[in-house]
């Protein structure tokens, strides 16, 4: 058969019913021939994210596999094709695009593997995400076919450098998802990390190389894409353009919209994209790194007001355990890992600060035990779980906003009320008018469609948009096209962009994770406070 008519038998899958999608054209491609593709037959590990960590923690236990709180590790086909059978019939699961590696969990300073950045061993394919502009319900044939013929456009653009040798083209079940290799990986720095405070040391080409996919071809695809638009009613989505992406796992199911359809490859090519890595690195010396500023300090746990140590006799009038014995319906629903996780840890990083666990044997004191005991029996009530009373030595390193941040994750994740603590910002100027960046309420962002966020909690989310939004005015984004333009009409045409961006970022945090984090975060200003106020605090704006 020939290679016409190999692409004339893929050009009508999106016409074809879901099972016969199935067996007719994702079946031709088995567990094992994505892997060598995948892996380019080297030792790899890849991550197989699934948000339900409970299933996660038990699928590891049963299939002897490494985890996180993001998903599952394997290290070849097989072992990958006994994590599809087992899962896909409860869960939606995903790949990491690019192999992942062991380093250290900024929450517990744990040498694991990990969904961030930081876990990333090299960076080996491009990845970008063709869906629906305007959605109504599950996807038609004719919106695949759409984001079809939009991978095409982007594959015909790779092809004129020949780029067009090597990729997977994916059906995600609602869109259409492009891998393309790089003929020679990008292998990533591995950041210091510093086990007192939880942080890993900044690193300039680490932070460039994180860029560098996104401003050294991923603007490049976007910009392309967006002449299709209109007509394709697609677009590549911007926010899905970084290293640690994960995309659809090719045979297993997309659960939406009360049903499920396959997800599968479409097509799949093994060749070299030569040049093509050269090219993405002759624009790393263009690429400069801005956010040297933290978005939040260490704070000592004695300027906050809020987060009290606890004291001898006092412990139930604190401010933690009373939010958390309000929340007692809640907490009872509460997955027992993250309330041990979150809530129950946090609580035990408060003791440790607070001096009523001994450094040296590890256990609550003495003088504290009868108190500790007491409430402790409470707490298991009030969580409907037997909590362990273990500590760890990197427990007593942890500063103010740790262990806010670590409390405040049971909401995060579960989107049910407001969080008990506020996050910390570390900007407090006025903006000036002609500045300013308007923040929608959530009324304005009713029919705004939503962008897609790639963090997994709401400030790292909010960091990302921030950065975004400090790269357009700072003119990255648009120093050649708006080149000699009138000062304040070029603040007005970076504004227009960043308004644009926002309200489909916003949009999608409120889809994330829901209305309730959304109004929380815009009453105590947080949106407010990482943007335009962040954006006068390193003087941007002058």
């Amino acid at each position: 058969m020939t290679e016409e008519q190999k692409e004339n038998l893929t050009t009508a899958w999106y016409d074809l019913s879901d099972m016969e999608r199935a067996k007719n054209v994702y079946g031709k491609y088995t567990t094992k021939d994505f892997w060598d593709w995948w892996s380019s037959r080297k030792p790899s590990v890849m991550e197989v994210r699934i948000k339900n960590f409970p299933f996660v923690k038990m699928m590891g236990r049963k299939l002897d596999l490494p985890i996180s709180a993001s998903g599952l590790y394997v290290d070849n086909a097989e072992k990958l094709l006994t994590v599809i059978k087992e899962v896909r019939n409860h869960e939606k699961c995903w790949f990491g695009v690019n192999p992942r590696k062991q380093n250290y969990n900024k929450k517990f300073g744990w040498f694991s593997f990990g969904g961030s950045d930081d876990h990333i061993q090299e960076i080996r394919h491009l990845f970008f995400d063709i869906d629906r502009v305007d959605k109504d319900g599950a996807a038609k044939p004719y919106d695949l076919k759409n984001a079809h013929l939009m991978a095409k456009e982007l594959l015909k653009e790779f092809a004129k450098n020949g780029w067009d040798k090597s990729y997977c083209l994916i059906c995600s079940g609602n869109g259409v998802q492009l891998i393309v290799k790089l003929d020679e990986p990008i292998l990533m720095p591995t950041r210091t990390f510093h086990m007192d405070t939880k942080q890993y040391e900044h690193n300039v080409e680490f932070e460039k190389l994180k860029k560098v996919i996104r401003d050294g071809i991923g603007k490049r695809a976007t910009a392309f894409s967006s002449h299709f638009r209109d007509a394709y009613n697609c677009e590549v989505d911007p926010l899905a353009l970084n290293i640690g992406r994960v995309a659809a796992l090719p045979a297993t199911k997309n659960f939406k919209y009360d049903g499920f359809t396959w997800r599968g490859i479409i097509e799949m090519k093994d060749g070299i994209n030569e040049g093509l890595s050269d090219f993405i690195l002759s624009k790393f010396k263009d690429i400069k790194v801005y956010n040297s500023v933290p978005l939040m300090k260490d704070v000592p746990l004695e300027k906050i007001s809020i987060l009290k140590k606890f004291e001898p006799g006092k412990f139930k009038e604190h401010y933690v355990f009373q939010t958390m014995r309000n929340m007692q319906p809640i907490n009872e629903k509460l997955p027992k890992g993250m309330v041990n996780n979150y809530w129950w840890n946090g609580i035990k990083l408060l003791l440790c600060a607070s001096g009523w666990v001994d450094d040296k044997t590890l256990d609550i004191k003495q003088e504290y035990m009868a108190e500790f005991t007491e409430v402790w029996e409470e707490m298991k009530v009030i969580t409907g779980r037997d909590l362990p009373k273990n500590f760890e030595r990197n427990m007593f390193n942890a500063n103010a906003n740790y262990i806010m941040e670590t409390i405040n994750g049971t909401w995060y994740l579960n989107a049910t009320a407001y969080p008990p603590f506020p996050p910390l910002h570390m900007y407090n100027v006025d903006v000036s008018e002609k500045l300013y960046i308007h923040i929608p309420t959530f009324e304005e962002l009713e029919n705004v469609t939503p962008g897609g966020l790639s963090q997994r909690d709401p400030q790292s989310d909010v960091k990302d948009i921030g950065d975004k939004i400090f790269e357009i005015r700072k003119g990255e984004h648009d120093k050649d096209i708006w080149k000699g333009i009138d000062k304040d009409l070029l603040i007005v045409f970076r504004n227009k962009m960043i308004k644009s961006e926002l309200r489909k970022f916003l949009a999608g945090f409120i889809n994330k994770y829901g209305e309730n984090h959304f109004r929380f975060f815009t009453h105590i200003e947080y949106f407010e406070k990482c943007i335009n106020k962040r954006l006068k605090a390193i003087n941007l704006d002058s």
